[in-house]
């Protein structure tokens, strides 16, 4: 079967999501992420509530980009639908996770900068194939092929942390303090209606990213640092060159 045919490719990109999209496609350290141990003691201020908001904003992206993996979920906009992701991220060249289209869960797995995508016959009709030949894919991993360019496709790392430099960027963004699940935060609050919450205390970590526009929706950030087992599927089919 050639790629034109299966058109998965296409029907990624039509979607603005080519790059991987997170939770249990492969092999990973678990369902829910790295929940950090009770301690006895409360994290030290780190300053970031009295930075202005443009400090503060690249205070958080200075933090994501130093740890070797963390754990995205939330939602995006696709044809006038809320959808889902899922994602834990190792670095730009690796992921793992899951995202849905019209409501159908397809897995991914992205190593070494190429990705892979897993479906059952609703998924992979959802990515603009047709029944039959949804069918004879479903349930079974295909090599797509090279990511795109960091930074271009949504659901990739890369596009995340140009998120949240974008907004680094933005005049007359405002930064107020409070709490979120219990966690003193700073909130930062962009002309373009986006928020921002990032840990004020400990590592100055974001923690939530509510973004507007055609690509926003919501992103809540955990697992920071935790251990990932990421690998190439086996027996996957290569239809990258189709």
């Amino acid at each position: 079967m050639n790629r034109s045919m299966i058109r998965v490719w296409a029907g990624a990109a039509l979607l603005m999501l080519t790059v991987a999209a997170c939770g249990g496609a492969q092999s990973s350290s678990g369902t829910g992420g790295t929940v950090p141990r009770a301690t006895t003691s409360t994290p030290a201020a780190n300053g970031v509530a009295a930075m202005r908001a443009d400090q503060a904003t690249r205070a958080a992206l200075a933090a994501l980009n130093s740890v070797r993996s963390v754990r995205m979920a939330g939602t995006f906009p696709a044809n006038g639908r809320s959808e889902r992701f899922d994602m834990r991220f190792a670095g730009n060249s690796a992921a793992i996770g899951n995202f849905t289209l019209n409501g159908a869960v397809v897995q991914t797995v992205t190593w070494d900068s190429v990705m892979y995508l897993k479906a059952d016959q609703d998924g992979w009709a959802a990515m603009g194939n047709s029944p039959s030949t949804a069918g004879m894919m479903a349930g079974r991993w295909f090599k797509v092929g090279a990511a795109q360019a960091p930074g271009t496709t949504p659901l990739s790392l890369a596009f995340f942390t140009a998120e949240l430099a974008a907004h680094a960027t933005m005049t007359r963004a405002t930064l107020t303090t409070g709490t979120l699940s219990g966690r003193q935060v700073a909130v930062i609050a962009y002309p373009d209606g986006s928020k921002l919450y990032v840990a004020a205390t400990g590592p100055e970590y974001p923690l939530r990213f509510d973004v507007t526009g055609d690509t926003g929706g919501r992103r809540d950030f955990s697992g920071y640092g935790a251990a990932l087992h990421i690998v190439a599927p086996s027996g996957a089919t290569d239809i990258s060159h189709g």
